[in-house]
């Protein structure tokens, strides 16, 4: 219940000197930003801080972090959650990409012209005209329909590699691949809106310093140069 938890966080909060945290921290977040990015962010300030008990929980379904009792969730949304305290971390660049072999055989600078002379990668937990909405806003008559659907994001990476079409990532999924030249930046005069990423925790009305100094720690390390945009090609 809050008035539990906020009595277990006050009896923390005495025990703890200025920076020595204890007790359990329960960290949910999407699946591949936490395999690829959470965990090197966040081993440090666990290795800082020896007697916290850390969990992180990966799923890329939203989950009810005050019914599951999680302390802090990492939400990358412009939605994170309405009844929940939430604290930008930084934002998430979207790219669209494709691979040399597909730029190759395809003419990139007709999609605009013609959406149906290019295969389309999707995902399945956004419908394809939200999903390429910027394509699509001024040709609502001919909606895209991919070629290729997926759940997750790794896999429509993968899919764009091997050359089955055009996808819409978010940037520290990709940006390796563009790095390597596996991938290219298919439009890179499109400027897609970024998404926010957040930190949402319960609405207590008083936020345990664990949360407090784990998202200072997070806005230091994804503010204004994340790990996944530097030494990215230009184009």
């Amino acid at each position: 219940s809050h008035i539990l938890q906020e009595l277990e966080a006050t009896v923390e909060e005495m025990t703890e000197g200025n920076q020595n945290l204890c007790g359990s921290l329960r960290i949910a977040a999407p699946v591949t930003f936490g395999t690829m990015y959470l965990g090197r962010l966040v081993f440090p300030f666990i290795s800082k801080h020896p007697r916290l008990q850390v969990a992180i929980h990966l799923d890329d379904k939203q989950v009810d972090i005050v019914q599951e009792q999680f302390d802090i969730a990492i939400r990358i949304s412009a939605e994170p959650g309405l009844s929940l305290k939430a604290r930008q971390l930084g934002l998430c660049q979207r790219v669209v990409v494709c691979s040399p072999a597909y730029a190759n055989q395809n003419n990139l600078q007709a999609v605009h012209e013609d959406l149906f002379a290019h295969d389309y990668i999707g995902y399945s937990n956004v419908q394809d005209s939200q999903l390429w909405a910027f394509l699509t806003e001024d040709n609502q008559r001919n909606p895209i329909k991919s070629r290729f659907s997926a759940n997750n994001g790794e896999i429509n990476r993968d899919a764009a590699i091997a050359g089955l079409g055009l996808a819409v990532l978010p940037l520290f999924m990709v940006a390796e691949a563009l790095r390597t030249g596996q991938l290219i930046n298919a439009m890179p005069e499109m400027n897609l809106e970024p998404i926010p990423i957040y930190a949402v925790y319960p609405p207590t009305r008083h936020t345990p310093k664990k949360i407090r100094l784990l998202i200072d720690h997070l806005c230091q390390v994804l503010g204004d140069n994340p790990p996944w945009e530097q030494d990215l090609p230009l184009s």
